[in-house]
């Protein structure tokens, strides 16, 4: 029979333990860290579990687009018809020279409050002139984890009156002609924020002795038993949306005219526009009288 020696068997059985007490420290550091990770759901600390979702976010206008110098009301939240949580928190962010900026508008989510609501007035126009998105702090709120919404543009246009016409006028005296004045009129067009496909501007000029120069594209006519010369001016075509671009058009013409007193130098003047051959809007301006 072989025998084995009390100091051999110590040896061994230093061995195995020395071995075992190995294996159980190799699972530290980065690697105990990741697999804590992987492993964990919402832990009472806030650990944040693999399959925690940021929730979708929406940011609307009103008006959009923003009119430049009239308040914009903005409002934020979750996206409708999204699994939202009834905790956490929002801060809204503006994109400001090139980075993000937080603002103090902030909100404390709850079951009845979940809509930020902020107002301010745009001061430039122009296409994403202002940019928005909101930032959701999770905190311990189980299942979601913090991140931030997609960006949000809000272009700003000038400040629209709908369809309108503004006229003035200038005058001099024509010193080969005594007893006559040489009148120019300038009536501006401006259809903004208006969907149209034809327009048509007209007017006259009363007791015009004669036309000197006048913007291209018009059509003239007197009336019968009148002095009167009526101008129109039309574009379009029914299906064809037409460009909201300001019009200017303008009449030079001689008339008899003493140098002092008012005189009425033109009749009221007007535009319409139409859509699919309906009018959609129609604006007018009043006689002109010079002094």
């Amino acid at each position: 029979m072989k025998i084995v020696s009390l100091s051999s068997m110590a040896f061994a059985c230093l061995c195995f333990f020395s071995s075992c007490t190995k294996d159980s420290t190799e699972l530290s550091g980065s690697n105990l860290e990741s697999f804590s990770t992987a492993n964990s759901k919402v832990a009472p600390g806030g650990t944040i579990g693999n399959d925690d979702v940021v929730p979708a976010m929406t940011i609307s206008y009103n008006p959009d687009p923003g009119v430049v110098n009239q308040p914009v009301t903005l409002s934020a939240g979750f996206a409708d018809g999204a699994v939202s949580p009834d905790c956490g928190k929002f801060q809204l962010q503006q994109y400001i020279a090139g980075q993000w900026v937080g603002l103090e508008a902030k909100l404390t989510i709850s079951t009845a409050s979940k809509t930020l609501t902020y107002t301010f007035t745009p001061d430039i126009t122009g296409i994403a002139a202002y940019q928005f998105r909101l930032h959701y702090v999770a905190g311990n709120c189980e299942g979601y984890k913090t991140g931030f919404s997609a960006a949000f543009p809000l272009t700003v246009i000038a400040a629209c009156e709908g369809l309108s016409i503004k006229g003035s006028a200038i005058g001099s005296p024509v010193v080969e002609q005594p007893g006559m004045y040489q009148f120019t009129v300038t009536y501006v067009v401006n259809p903004c924020g208006l969907e149209f496909d034809k327009l048509k501007t007209q007017g006259g000029l009363t007791n015009a002795t004669s036309v000197v120069d006048a913007t291209a594209g018009y059509e003239t006519w007197v009336p019968g038993g009148s002095t009167n010369n009526v101008f129109k001016w039309e574009e379009g075509t029914v299906g064809t949306i037409l460009s909201t671009t300001t019009r200017t058009y303008q009449v030079t013409f001689t008339k008899a005219y003493s140098g002092t007193g008012p005189a009425q130098i033109t009749g009221a003047w007007s535009v319409s526009a139409s859509l699919n051959g309906a009018e959609v809007q129609r604006a007018e301006f009043p006689a002109i009288f010079f002094e």
